[in-house]
């Protein structure tokens, strides 16, 4: 196994893991609205697809793969609970670039994520 390969595995690991702490706490560095979760969610969703691209899962622990998808199922339970008291969007002065950058960010993860279900 290369070193690359071990890299590449466990990026789905951290980036679950990042969102399971975003998702579960509530203060500065919390999920803020729905829109912004979902967009997260999306994005994690694109780094397992990306992984599964990438990776040769013959050769990387499997360790990682059972933590990144353990860490994702947190992250969603806890985001479940916390669905009720987050506002759609967040009031902000910059909304529609926002939006903007979102939709863009979210058709790039949905071809990625479409390239690997092929």
């Amino acid at each position: 196994m290369t070193v690359l390969n071990l890299i590449l595995a466990g990026l789905p690991a951290v980036f679950s893991a990042l969102f399971l702490l975003r998702a579960w706490r509530q203060g500065r560095f919390s999920l803020r609205d729905r829109v912004g979760a979902l967009a997260e969610l999306l994005g994690v969703a694109a780094v397992f697809a990306a992984g599964a691209l990438l990776v040769d899962w013959s050769r990387a622990p499997v360790l990682l793969w059972i933590l990144a998808v353990a860490f994702l199922a947190t992250a969603v339970l806890a985001l479940v609970l916390r669905w009720a008291n987050l506002p759609w969007l967040r009031a902000r002065r910059r909304t529609v670039p926002r939006l903007i950058r979102l939709g863009l960010g979210a058709v790039a993860a949905l071809g990625l994520i479409g390239f690997a279900a092929l």
